[in-house]
């Protein structure tokens, strides 16, 4: 849900940017790219790093 929440605010404040051009906007949506990088990031390693240990007996 956090993650849902981040990318649909990252969208957001893309389309403002894009909608005025201002360099304060496009530095908000740098901000929030490089966040939602992040916590995807983030979640990929937990997700494979839980498949991993789940797996660990199967050597397939």
């Amino acid at each position: 849900d956090a993650l849902r929440t981040a990318k649909q605010d990252h969208r957001r404040c893309e389309r403002c940017w894009r909608q005025t051009g201002l360099s304060a906007h496009q530095d908000v949506y740098t901000e929030k790219k490089t966040e939602v990088n992040c916590m995807i990031k983030e979640a990929r390693t937990l997700h494979y790093k839980t498949l991993i240990c789940e797996n660990q007996a199967d050597p397939r």
